[in-house]
């Protein structure tokens, strides 16, 4: 071990805060890793000054290691500090060692990240488009159950895990999170309590149609013009959310009722006298679903800043409350009789809660028109689904309607890009007339 007498500038450390003295330097050895640091006296930062005992490695490899190191003894000795410790005049806001090597790991954490931040949205409305179309099989597959019973069971898979959530927050790591809507003695408050409430009843009679329209038409055709809410979002975000809309948005609108019309198998289209009553019914169902469930995306974006655990439970308590007064109205609630039937159940509620956790984060991480547009991804899903598990093919109806559809989803997603690119660059000047 050797003493030493003098250290250049980007050599790091002291033994205790304010120390002006020299000190004969050591190695240390951390872990595995057999690190060698060097200490010298000198006027340290305020993150410094709080460890005992401040090293800086002789190589750079150890650089993420040793700031992890000197992070756990601040933060365990924080704690026993006052706040006057910062205006000591021997312990300056940052030094440059500690800039020096904060800035590089930032920068190296954020380049990793970064494929994970700006897609995060994307991913989630991805998972909960899959996770509904299990959903979806689901259902089409218990055929005798009642849509109702379904849906109580469906609203349990959300309730008790989100319970759960909500007082892990609330008693483990003692956070608030009602206090988005709680008191509602304060105006805001009271707005988005009463919105919450407003997006799970609306929610939940948009599943109801849901459920009644794959009971009578084929899932795919109904998670198609479900995803005509990709457009109608756009729409009305803009006239709720004061979200951008155009022409445009318009246009690919009356593209996707155009595919709905198809997918509804009208008279004019298959030679017969009159409408399949089945197909028209589940059609329309789906229709009034998809309305619902774009008011619903809607006000999910209004509502970004309330806990995600709390919009969650809201749902599902009033889910639970509705479809339980639903099930006494028309006098009937199925419960199961088989294992098949329970595991089937258990995988219901699995999938909603998967389901309606991550849509609910994807609105917090993107826009409410691109949540949507990824979501029709579900329709591939659907239609790949019920082909092995169902048995069921989809007809010509339904391919050139689903099309359709996706024709109006793709020109929304183009305009997206468009309205993404600099205001000089030559794509979006060539196609000046979508961003109308």
């Amino acid at each position: 071990m050797e003493s030493t007498t003098s250290c250049s500038a980007d050599d790091a450390t002291a033994s205790k805060q304010g120390g002006q003295q020299n000190t004969s330097a050591a190695a240390v050895e951390i872990d595995s890793m057999q690190l060698r640091f060097q200490r010298r006296s000198r006027p340290l930062c305020f993150k410094c000054s709080e460890s005992e005992d401040i090293t800086v490695p002789l190589n750079g490899v150890a650089a993420e290691k040793v700031v992890q190191i000197r992070t756990d003894i601040v933060t365990k000795t924080k704690i026993k500090r006052t706040l006057s410790t910062r205006s000591n005049s021997s312990a300056k806001s940052n030094c440059d060692r500690c800039i020096q090597i904060e800035t590089k790991l930032y920068h190296e954490k954020q380049k990793q990240c970064r494929i994970c931040k700006d897609y995060w949205g994307i991913l989630l409305s991805l998972s909960s488009g899959l996770a509904s179309t299990f959903g979806g099989i689901i259902v089409k597959r218990m055929t005798g159950f009642h849509p109702f019973s379904l849906a109580t069971y469906r609203f349990q898979g959300i309730v008790f895990p989100t319970l759960i959530i909500v007082l892990y927050y609330k008693f483990y790591r003692k956070e608030n999170v009602f206090q988005s809507i709680w008191p509602v003695t304060d105006k805001e408050k009271l707005r988005k309590l009463g919105f919450t409430i407003v997006r799970a009843v609306i929610g939940c009679l948009g599943l109801y149609l849901y459920f009644y329209a794959i009971k009578l038409m084929p899932l795919a055709d109904a998670k198609i013009i479900g995803s005509c809410k990709t457009v109608f979002v756009a729409i009305v975000a803009h006239l709720l959310l004061s979200e951008k809309c155009g022409i445009f948005p318009v246009v690919a609108s009356l593209v996707a009722v155009i595919g709905v019309g198809v997918i509804s198998k009208p008279p004019i289209l298959t030679g017969q006298s009159h409408f399949d009553s089945d197909t028209l019914m589940g059609t329309i169902f789906a229709t009034l679903s998809m309305l619902a469930a774009t008011l619903s995306m809607v006000v999910l974006r209004y509502l970004r800043d309330v806990h995600v655990a709390v919009v969650t439970l809201a749902f599902g308590f009033w889910g639970t409350v509705l479809s339980l007064a639903c099930s006494g109205a028309v006098e009937r609630f199925d419960v199961p009789q088989t294992n098949e039937d329970w595991i089937l159940i258990v995988c219901l509620a699995v999938a909603a809660f998967f389901s309606q956790t991550a849509i609910t984060l994807a609105m917090k991480y993107e826009h409410a028109g691109a949540v949507v547009i990824v979501g029709t991804c579900d329709t591939i899903f659907a239609f790949i689904l019920q082909y092995f598990l169902l048995d069921v093919s989809p007809d010509i109806f339904s391919i050139f309607g689903a099309a359709l559809i996706i024709l109006s989803v793709s020109l929304i997603v183009f305009r997206k890009w468009v309205d993404s690119l600099n205001e000089t660059h030559s794509t979006r000047k060539k196609f000046w007339f979508v961003l109308k």
